[in-house]
């Protein structure tokens, strides 16, 4: 119709087409609304979604970071507590002692303030915050009342206070401490500042009307944001969060009011801490969690209300340029012409850059055209292709060949596609039926691919495959995705005692008996982001018989990145765990050893390679002042300073390379004394090759005598040089 001149009997369908624009313009319009109307509903779910969802986050990550801190300061106040029992309690210990001992504790972890001794009476023992120090009196606080009135030995959280020190809004985590006979000797304690949790509150970012708070499980608030004074005086526990939620879950979401002085209904989500008692919530108003919905409903309608409008001018402007366009229509049809002609040669230049022969045959299985890549495949030129039959270009043949594709593909009417090996290459033929209008068969699409390349590419992975059923050891390739077996070479397969079809529909999972699906998606991890190359371990692996055997497991990840598997070499090590067993044997003959040792005139100990003692004779016991099953797992760091510590682990180090360091130690006594001792450590080899460090062997010996001898000779020799002098000058 658009094709048409422009004549007095085509201003009717000019009409139409205005008429047809007008339905068109009003039909978008209402779609236009209709979307909008379910775009704003969508944006509104979507915002309430992302608001449940990013206080779910919140609160869980306000939880585990609030687990995290107050488990470390838990850890810090038993170690501070085990230092003052090493050093023989606080009735033994003067107030400086006991705050040289409290302060490095402080160090180890940022939201400590400060820790603290309270005895018996609630008078303030020691304060890390320095020495001398202010005296006060705590016996009125809610954590002195607790311990003095409670044998638990459980760690206690305190109300929220402010600081009789500094004045500063705190909180305490507390232990009991008690005599001999078991009565209340006082508490030691460590201050956390309210204003750490305010900072990690605050760099959540929290929105307008937005209460970030942590709760004691009896309802008194421990933080809170916004901070007010008046908060840490509430009691929460009549409130639907206590009675209510809580009782039935350890985390959730609810509409309600977290303090009963709220006047509005806020959305609430709370999560109880792990290993602490206390309860992390976070809630906001709706008005708040809607603002920016809102913001974006007058957005939606500024953007309809302008789109009506330039659909509704644009409507009125179509209708105007109908009577334009529909004359230069005849002129477009031409260039639209000469544009197809120029896109049929472009598809005859990109016919001829195929790579594969592409021909169109007759009936009678003549050329009727082809590509370029059939003047290529078939060694011929166009002039000697067309108008002959296919048996006679592509097989050199005066007949049609057997099983010819053609036939068949006109009898079943489906493309049909063989391999032929044709002159020293692998060619693989399609070909596609063409029918007329009536559906009898009218001609056929030619198609020659030379395979050659590929070919012997799976020649060479048959070869491949053939080495690797060769391989002793057990080998299996499964998918890093679902796990399932895709190869199993043969001594697998005979150890086992499964055929490769049972062993397809199985995984490493079916074989392991101490690892599932979860344990093996682990393991994998670090290989699949390139963190490793190789990961070894230890499995047992079940055969089809039930029988079980010990393997060791060499695992990789092999292939493209686009397509990758897991490749597990496996070592079947029952005669190396017979070995083992053999040597453990062996060991426990070696005990009367370990006895005989205890009689040498030495200090003997052995170091794991993390310079932990695994042994020790028993004069070392003796010198440490400990038993063996103290000492054993023990560090350096519970003996000497920290820089002596630091000092021995760095010469473990070089041990544990190779290396064998002998030294004089001096070493201070409990009375005061200075004992001097040589130390020899060298390596612990794991059998007669030396390939493997298992430990290291420290052998001291006390040659304090003997440097007193050898200084008492240096003394005599300079007395005998003075009095040489001496005579030489008389």
């Amino acid at each position: 119709m658009i094709q048409k001149p422009l004549t007095a009997e085509s201003s009717g369908a000019a009409r139409d087409y205005r008429r047809l624009i007008h339905i068109i313009s009003g039909l978008i319009l209402f779609f236009l609304v209709l979307a909008g109307i379910w775009h704003i509903y969508d944006h509104y779910c979507t915002s309430v979604r992302t608001t449940d969802l990013r206080q779910q986050i919140y609160v869980t990550a306000l939880a585990e970071h609030a687990d995290r801190a107050l488990g470390e300061v838990v850890q810090v106040l038993d170690n501070a507590n085990n230092s003052l029992l090493v050093q023989g309690g606080q009735q033994r210990l003067s107030e400086k002692a006991v705050y040289e001992i409290l302060k490095p504790h402080t160090l180890r972890s940022p939201q400590i303030s400060s820790i603290y001794l309270v005895d018996a009476t609630g008078k303030l023992k020691a304060v890390s915050l320095g020495h001398p120090f202010k005296p006060i009196y705590l016996n009125d606080r809610d954590y002195f009342i607790y311990h003095r009135d409670n044998l638990s030995p459980d760690p206690y959280y305190s109300r929220s206070y402010k600081s009789r020190y500094d004045d500063v809004w705190r909180f305490s985590i507390s232990r009991r401490i008690n005599r001999p006979d078991g009565t209340f000797d006082g508490l030691i304690a460590i201050s956390l500042q309210v204003s750490y949790f305010e900072q990690f509150f605050l760099s959540l970012h929290p929105i307008a009307t937005e209460r970030i708070s942590l709760i004691r499980m009896d309802g008194y608030p421990q933080v809170s944001l916004p901070s007010q004074d008046s908060i840490y005086d509430l009691d929460l526990k009549n409130t639907e969060l206590f009675t209510r939620y809580l009782p039935a879950r350890q985390s959730g979401n609810y509409k309600g009011r977290i303090f009963l002085a709220d006047q509005q209904i806020r959305q609430i989500t709370y999560r109880k801490l792990k290993n602490s008692p206390l309860v992390a919530t976070i809630s906001v108003e709706p008005d708040a969690a809607l603002a920016d919905w809102r913001r974006h409903l007058f957005k939606v309608v500024a953007i309809l209300l302008i789109s009506m409008s330039t659909i509704t001018l644009l409507t009125v402007w179509l209708s105007k340029q109908i009577g334009k366009y529909h004359s230069e229509l005849k002129q477009t049809v031409e260039e639209r012409t000469r544009e197809l002609s120029s896109v049929l040669n472009q598809w005859q230049t990109t016919f001829n850059a195929l790579s594969d022969s592409v021909c169109l045959f007759d009936m009678e299985q003549r050329f009727l055209r082809c590509n370029q890549a059939s003047l290529k495949i078939f060694k011929r030129n166009q002039d000697d292709i067309i108008g002959r039959h296919c048996w006679e270009v592509v097989h050199a043949s005066e007949q049609p060949v057997d099983n010819c594709p053609f036939k068949q593909a006109w009898e079943t009417g489906k493309t049909v596609r063989q391999m032929f090996f044709e002159d020293g290459a692998w060619l693989c033929i399609t070909v596609d039926p063409l029918f007329d209008e009536a559906g009898e068969p009218a001609g056929a699409i030619h198609i020659v691919r030379d395979e050659t390349e590929r070919v012997n590419n799976e020649q060479s992975q048959r070869k491949l495959l053939s080495m690797l059923e060769a391989v002793q050891n057990e080998l299996y390739l499964f998918n890093p995705e679902n796990f399932h077996f895709e190869y199993v070479n043969s001594s697998a397969l005979d150890n086992l005692g499964y055929s490769m079809e049972q062993l397809s529909r199985m995984t490493p999972a079916d074989l392991k008996t101490n690892y599932s699906i979860d344990d093996l998606k682990k393991l994998i991890t670090p290989l699949l982001f390139g963190d490793t190359l190789l990961i070894r371990f230890q499995s047992v692996h079940k055969r089809a018989d039930n029988s079980t055997y010990p393997v060791e497991v060499n695992l990789q990840m092999v292939g493209t990145p686009g397509e990758r598997r897991c490749l597990s070499v496996v070592h079947d090590i029952t005669e190396r765990k017979q070995a083992e067993g053999r040597l453990l044997e062996a060991l426990k003959n070696a005990e009367n050893f370990r006895t005989a040792l205890d009689y040498v005139n030495a200090y003997i100990f052995i170091k794991d390679k993390d310079s932990r003692y695994s042994y020790l004779n028993k004069h070392c016991v003796e010198q440490f002042n400990g038993g063996i099953s103290d000492m054993a797992g023990s560090s350096d760091s519970q003996f000497f300073s920290q820089n002596q510590a630091e000092q021995n682990r760095q010469e473990d180090l070089q041990v544990l390379a190779g290396r064998q360091i002998t030294k004089e130690l001096t070493v201070t006594q409990a009375d005061g004394s200075k004992r001097t001792y040589l130390v020899l450590k060298t390596p612990f080899y794991r059998d007669h090759t030396k390939r493997e460090i298992t430990s290291i062997l420290g052998i001291a010996t006390d040659i304090t005598e003997m440097k007193k001898a050898e200084e008492s000779l240096r003394e005599i020799q300079s007395i005998m040089l003075q009095n040489e002098k001496m005579a030489s000058i008389g």
